[in-house]
Order: C-alpha cells, then sequence, then structure tokens
C-alpha cells in the first residue's frame, strides 16, 4: 500500500486512529454460500512411477498390516560407552569432525572410525552408514 498514491490517505487513518475509513470492514465472500471455502482433498487416481514399476515386475509397493515389522524398542542411557556390550549407534554431520562419544568410540575401535575420516569415506551425507564390528570387545556386539 505505501508504494501506491491512492492509499496515501487510509495508511493515514491507519496511522492516526487505527481504523481505515477506505476499506471494507467485512471479509469478502470465498466459496459456497455454505461457508466452505477450502477445497475437498481426495486420494490420488493414478499410480506413481514406482507404483507402475512394481506392478510390471509382479509386486506391490504398499506394506500390508501382516507385512509391517514391529518397532525397534530403543533407549537412551547416561553412561560410559566403555562398558557398553550392546551395538552402539552414533551420528555424524557431513565435514565434522570426530569429537567426543565418536572419538572415544574411534579409540576403543583402535582408530578405526578416524582412518575411513581420513581417506574421505566415513559416512555422513544423507543416506550413508558404516557398521564397524568389534566382536567379543566393549562397546561392541556380542
Amino acid at each position: 500500500m505505501a508504494s501506491h498514491s491512492e492509499h496515501f490517505q487510509t495508511l493515514q487513518y491507519l496511522l492516526d486512529d487505527g481504523v481505515s475509513r477506505q476499506l471494507a470492514t467485512q471479509p469478502p465472500a470465498i466459496g459456497k454460500a455454505t461457508g466452505e471455502w477450502l477445497p475437498t482433498l481426495r486420494n490420488e487416481l493414478f499410480p506413481d512411477e514406482q507404483e507402475l514399476l512394481a506392478a510390471a515386475l509382479g509386486y506391490h509397493t504398499r506394506m500390508t498390516q501382516a507385512e509391517v515389522r514391529s518397532p525397534v524398542e530403543v533407549r537412551v542411557v547416561h553412561g560410559n560407552l566403555e562398558q557398553v556390550t550392546h551395538p552402539v549407534v552414533v551420528g555424524h554431520y557431513a565435514g565434522d569432525s570426530i569429537l567426543s562419544a565418536e572419538a572415544l568410540l574411534d579409540k576403543r575401535l583402535q582408530g578405526r572410525l578416524g582412518e575411513l575420516h581420513r581417506m574421505g569415506l566415513y559416512p555422513g551425507e544423507l543416506g550413508t552408514s558404516h557398521v564397524f564390528l568389534n566382536p567379543g570387545q566393549k562397546p561392541g556386539a556380542r
């Protein structure tokens, strides 16, 4: 409005009185007479590329209830990583150094995390991961 001279008087009223004398005070009528103005959402009727490919290869993309895996149980515990006997999961941002918990894990895994990091092979990009096995040791899977 401030860029159009035809609205200057209205802006002056708003600044002086907090009320506009030239703009409509009622919102414009939108939609049907029933007051509904949001569109009705419909399910997509056409298959996407993955569904077409699945149909061509004889399988389906949507999992049935019987195919859905049970949820994984995750617990967050404050403790010492050097005493853990179960598998440990750590996250890492692309480009970050190996610090804190990762540095401790690197030490306990004889520098294997740092070695991959120096070679530019350490996971960090979205969708990347690496499994470091440490059988019979702490931390690590049994």
